[in-house]
């Protein structure tokens, strides 16, 4: 698809003495020639690209940077060489989780920054050719959680300290949209939030010292009610007294619910959307992750399963659930090594099912053969619970881990005698190989921020090819008037032949 490829395509079309043809004939060899030339455009929609064919490189949409956010400092890797090429320091030492804007033609963020001695600030930041920290806007006490609620195109961040969230619109980074959404009961405390573009206006958030969770009016911004979930729902006896992570299967009619509290026995709840009750219980918890089916995105992507982390388990549990009425089915795969943090990568160019992905889950062990666990999705729903590791090396508690472009994982690495994070392991999706970045120190959180000008670009060319195609089949229906025995043309058929074919050129 590349200019190249349609400059050898026109010249072997001179070698083969194309100028020296009958006109018609000259017509219909450029326009296999034009066809030839789409076609080497096209990415076949389900090749595994996961696997190398030698090409790698001009198949992999790797444009970007992995930003780290380390102690007084943030790192810009480039994942081709694994190499920090910017590094800028700063006076925060602990971070919330970023979130990047989701706008396909800006590369903006923001990230939480938490302080010992004051409350936490919100940075905003400008990636392109650079990074560049755009303003910093006070928050509450200790924020952690950061989301880009799309369908609003603004960001909700939730200060702990303070048990609310507070808003941002990327129009206007110069002040906060909205403060102070109050988002708890008794006490404030660390929480999280859900939504789905389908159940506009309303959010759920959880906080840690809740039994139960918080229904929310996105639009309007306002509180609307508390679900109490703290009586028992089976013969456990055991209800739920805090709740922390917290999702949804793709149908948007069951949330998940981690029930943090009590402490000895965790577990993971579903909750009727409609019926605003709890289904069932599960005993088991951790983070929980939605597994994507039609594309790699903070939203909207669900499908039928989610994966849930159970590091005190040492296990990965995969949750399927077709409607509220249907029975769970859960598998479980024993994984040691305390798996947390995960993300996903496609198996195939245009996922459609959520068989067509790979889990790349942290394992959070100190031990020097820690690393990162790899699921084949497709191959634990036919039976096979087998999985590799990537052994990068020893993790810490929360180990963070992002996915880069179509190719690349990133995770910290910790030094085996002081425990903390000294290095980046940049993993290659295509071949499971890695590169340490060293000297990336006290890791806390990564996030990629991809070039949307290539994109952009990527973008252009398709459109490109798709006018290319419509000027084909308009050619072909004035040629077949034009060429007709017996039939004589007008001027203005003529013309328009010859403008079209002006155009396609």
């Amino acid at each position: 698809g590349s200019p190249g490829a349609y400059l050898r395509v026109f010249h072997l079309c001179g070698l083969c003495g194309v100028s020296r043809l009958p006109s018609m004939m000259k017509t219909f060899s450029v326009l296999l020639a034009l066809c030839a030339c789409v076609s080497l455009g096209r990415r076949h929609s389900r090749r595994r690209h996961l696997t190398p064919t030698g090409d790698e490189e001009s198949e992999a949409l790797h444009h970007g940077a992995f930003v780290v956010f380390a102690n007084r400092t943030i790192y810009l890797v480039d994942p081709d060489s694994a190499v920090a090429f910017d590094r800028i320091e700063v006076d925060v030492e602990k971070w919330g989780d970023p979130a990047a804007s989701g706008i396909s033609d800006e590369q903006m963020g923001v990230i939480p920054a938490q302080y010992e001695d004051k409350p936490g600030e919100l940075w905003t930041y400008e990636f392109h050719d650079h990074f560049e920290i755009m303003t910093k806007l006070p928050l509450g006490e200790r924020p952690v959680h950061t989301y880009w609620v799309d369908y609003l195109h603004e960001w909700w961040v939730h200060p702990d300290g303070d048990g609310h969230f507070d808003i941002l619109s990327p129009d206007d980074i110069e002040k906060l949209d909205f403060e102070n959404l109050k988002a708890y009961a008794a006490n404030p405390s660390h929480g999280k939030l859900v939504w789905d573009e389908e159940w506009a206006p309303i959010g759920f958030a959880t906080t840690t010292e809740d039994p139960g969770i918080h229904e929310l009016d996105l639009q309007k911004r306002e509180y609307i009610k508390f679900h109490n979930l703290s009586q028992p729902i089976d013969d456990s006896g055991v209800g739920c007294e805090g709740t922390h992570a917290i999702a949804h299967y793709a149908n948007n009619e069951v949330i998940l619910i981690e029930c943090s509290r009590p402490s000895d026995a965790r577990s993971i709840w579903e909750f009727d959307f409609e019926r605003r009750q709890p289904i069932q219980r599960f005993n088991f918890s951790g983070p929980i992750y939605p597994v994507p089916q039609y594309e790699n995105s903070p939203w909207g992507y669900h499908s039928s399963l989610a994966l849930v982390g159970d590091k005190n388990n040492d296990r990965v549990h995969i949750l399927r659930k077709d409607n509220a009425s249907a029975d769970t089915e859960v598998i479980s795969i024993e994984v040691p090594g305390g798996p947390g943090k995960t993300s996903f990568i496609n198996t195939v160019d245009d996922p459609d099912a959520p068989a067509d992905w790979l889990a790349f889950v942290a394992l959070e062990s100190n031990r020097s053969d820690s690393g990162v666990a790899v699921l084949d999705l497709g191959r634990i729903l036919e039976g096979d619970l087998t999985y590799d590791v990537i052994k990068v090396g020893p993790g810490n508690k929360y180990r963070p881990i992002e996915r880069g472009g179509d190719r690349w994982i990133a995770t910290p690495v910790a030094d085996e005698e002081t425990g903390s994070y000294s290095g980046l392991a940049i993993i290659d999706a295509l071949t499971r190989e890695f590169r340490i970045v060293p000297n990336i120190n006290d890791t806390s959180r990564l996030i990629w921020m991809a070039d949307w000008s290539h994109y952009a670009e990527e973008n252009e060319i398709h459109e490109l090819h798709e006018y290319i195609e419509e000027l084909e089949h308009r050619i072909e229906q004035l040629e077949r008037t034009v060429g007709s025995i017996g039939n004589t043309p007008s001027g203005g058929e003529r013309r328009s032949l010859r403008k079209l074919k002006s155009r396609r050129a």
